[in-house]
């Protein structure tokens, strides 16, 4: 299904990225701008959500965000820090009157047949997913060309399969 709508993909990691995909194709992808905190004795980064607000606010079409759960092989520091962040997206979404679709891993993933296979190791996943940006997107080969640009290709899938599917 082809569609006339500009679609913005959101991939809530920690170090996550936001894809805008127009309806020819052409578009643009950014990284999170993250921020350092101070908490206690540590240092940790986070969200920038001042940025994220600036960011997302001169885009305009539908906001695809992928909804992320726990489950038991992460870190519960890294499963609390994506729900974190995950929840300050919502509330800027929120707070400028932005509506948003949301879908699992399971669904975009198995859209394109990147399969969620336990022997296969997260970086050969984030890998996979990264190739596949690129083979269905070549224009965006500039924004791809790192192995540590899969949270930019995550974003980009998520924005084509809300295309795809017409959301």
């Amino acid at each position: 299904m082809t569609s006339s709508k500009t679609y913005i993909g959101i991939d809530p990691g920690k170090h996550g990225a936001v894809a805008v995909l127009h309806p020819d194709h052409s578009g643009f992808v950014w990284d999170f701008e993250l921020k350092k905190v101070s908490n206690n004795s540590r240092c940790e980064t986070r969200l920038d959500g001042l940025a994220f607000r600036k960011m997302i606010s001169q885009v305009r079409g539908v906001v695809v965000l992928e909804k992320t759960h726990g489950y038991g092989t992460k870190k519960k520091m890294d499963v609390f820090s994506m729900g974190e962040t995950r929840g300050v997206i919502l509330g800027i979404l929120d707070g400028c009157r932005i509506p948003v679709i949301e879908v699992t891993p399971q669904q975009w993933k198995k859209h394109f047949g990147l399969q969620q296979d336990k022997v296969v190791s997260d970086r050969d996943r984030k890998e996979a997913g990264r190739q596949l940006a690129l083979r269905l997107l070549p224009q965006f080969k500039e924004h791809l060309s790192r192995k540590r640009d899969h949270d930019r290709a995550d974003a980009l899938l998520i924005a084509l399969y809300a295309k795809e599917k017409g959301l």
